[in-house]
């Protein structure tokens, strides 16, 4: 009948509504379920803003102990680069002493060693070439040799020269011809010590 249907539509409008009402319930709790990991994203971001934070007041703490430590070692550095300096200086003048003094004697000494050999292959070659004093018989070849007479180079000897004591010449009122030739053995002994010694000294001053 007609109240029977009319029921019938009411019902399902009513059911309509719910449906809908359903739907817009859904949607609130999906936009809920989106806040709240809005929100734990937002937890999070803020953690690390704060974990950054800390690290940043650490790191300029650290930057600010660093620069007190450069400002405390900055007088040294300037100190030590100073004494730096001053050590190149000195370096710089004795390498300059070394060029203009040691070298130029070296220099020097290497010119007049250079002309000293050059005197002597000079020397050498016109002695080669002057064969006589006076002209040579035909098919004979002569040689000279040149005496050259420079003032005695007279070095001191280290040890004293032995000399006999009276004793050693005249003898005593007893001595015997064997104490004689004792003596006189002790004193040709002395006497080849003296010129071994001499020789031996000899040969020191050209070693």
């Amino acid at each position: 009948d007609l109240d029977t249907a009319n029921a019938i539509r009411m019902a399902v409008l009513e059911l309509d509504d719910v449906k809908k009402a359903i739907a817009k319930l859904n949607e609130i709790i999906a936009k809920a379920d989106e806040a709240a990991a809005g929100a734990e994203q937002l937890s999070s971001g803020a953690y690390q803003v704060s974990s950054g934070m800390d690290k940043l007041y650490r790191g300029i703490k650290e930057l600010d102990e660093g620069m007190a430590l450069l400002s405390d070692n900055g007088e040294q550095l300037k100190t030590g680069t100073k004494q730096l300096y001053r050590g190149l200086d000195t370096l710089t003048d004795g390498l300059r002493q070394v060029s203009s003094e040691g070298m130029a004697k070296i220099v020097e000494e290497t010119d007049e060693i250079q002309l000293s050999l050059s005197k002597k292959d000079a020397l050498l070659a016109l002695s080669e070439s002057y064969t006589a004093f006076s002209s040579n018989a035909e098919n004979i070849n002569g040689t000279v040799q040149f005496l050259i007479t420079t003032e005695a180079i007279v070095e001191p000897l280290p040890i004293e020269m032995p000399s006999p004591s009276p004793e050693d010449t005249t003898g005593t009122d007893n001595g015997t011809d064997a104490d004689a030739q004792v003596e006189n053995k002790s004193f040709f002994q002395a006497i080849g010590e003296w010129f071994a010694n001499a020789f031996a000294a000899i040969r020191g001053l050209f070693d």
